[in-house]
C-alpha cells in the first residue's frame, strides 16, 4: 500500500543518510589520525637520535584500535542496511544461495 511504500522510502533515506554521515565523520577522524601518525613517525623514528620505539608502538596500537572500532561500526551499519533494504547476494530474493535458475 502507498503508506507502507512511503514509510519504507523514508526509512531507506534515513538509513542511508545515517551511513553517509558516519562515513563522512570517520573520514574526518581518519584524516586527523593520519596527521597524528605522521607526527609520531617523524618525532619517534625519523628525527630522533635514539628511536623511541615504545612510544611509537603504543601510539600505533592506539591508532589501530580506533581505526578497527570505527571500521567495524560502519561495517555493521552497512550490513544492517543491506539486510533491511537489499536483496540477498544470490540475487533472487529467497536467500537460498542459488540464482533461481534451472539446475545444470
Amino acid at each position: 500500500d502507498a503508506d507502507e511504500d512511503l514509510e519504507l522510502s523514508e526509512t531507506l533515506i534515513s538509513d542511508i543518510a545515517d551511513i553517509v554521515a558516519l562515513h563522512r565523520q570517520q573520514i574526518d577522524e581518519f584524516m586527523q589520525l593520519l596527521q597524528q601518525e605522521m607526527e609520531v613517525l617523524e618525532t619517534c623514528i625519523d628525527e630522533s637520535d635514539e628511536p623511541r620505539i615504545e612510544q611509537y608502538v603504543e601510539s600505533l596500537d592506539r591508532v589501530l584500535d580506533i581505526k578497527v572500532t570505527a571500521s567495524t561500526q560502519l561495517q555493521r551499519m552497512v550490513a544492517a542496511f543491506k539486510a533491511n533494504h537489499m536483496l540477498p547476494a544470490d540475487g533472487d530474493g529467497d536467500g537460498d544461495g542459488d540464482d533461481g535458475g534451472a539446475e545444470r
